[in-house]
């Protein structure tokens, strides 16, 4: 989870430099926000997809985002980094087994036995147990590290880009 917050010092001293109203520094607090969060989103799917070699799709609902509002400082957003099922990557079944993009699970096959289709590898010789295939999501926590590092700087320059919109553009 990574949490975004807004130090009000840091506001008021814009708004003394641009003589910028309160509502407008609210408004213009609010949309950097949350553009920095949709920014947070977009920057950890990428990366992530790209890294373990999966869909971007795949993991539309691996990020949840908590909105600012107007006079909360604080915005959320959390990331679901456990172990994605096999499936989500397009798995293919082949005669040796079944290929996910890049990750092939050898003697696996593609199945509904649980009424959901799956990706599954038979635990022993016998028919069940079968064990459904995951792909791990390894390097997903380092990646979130390394964007939160950059968050502070991102919000900072959305900001300015608002204030100056808020100031100079709507003008009220």
């Amino acid at each position: 989870m990574i949490l975004v917050r807004v130090e009000r010092e840091e506001l008021y001293n814009v708004q003394r430099t641009m003589n910028a109203t309160n509502a407008q520094i609210e408004r213009a607090g609010t949309r950097a926000m949350n553009k920095t969060l949709r920014w947070i989103g977009s920057q950890a799917k990428h990366q992530i997809a790209q890294q373990h070699d999966i869909p971007l799709k795949s993991l539309k609902g691996r990020v949840r985002l908590s909105k600012a509002k107007p006079g909360k400082d604080r915005a959320i957003a959390w990331f679901g980094v456990s172990d994605m099922r096999a499936i989500f990557a397009g798995a293919k079944q082949n005669a040796r087994g079944v290929q996910a993009r890049g990750h092939f699970f050898q003697s696996a096959f593609i199945a509904t036995p649980y009424g959901h289709l799956n990706v599954f590898k038979r635990k022993g010789r016998e028919r069940f147990p079968i064990i459904v295939q995951k792909i791990p999501l390894d390097k997903a926590e380092s990646i979130l590290s390394d964007i939160t590092t950059r968050v502070p700087d991102r919000l900072r320059t959305i900001y300015a880009q608002e204030i100056n919109y808020e100031v100079n553009v709507r003008g009220y």
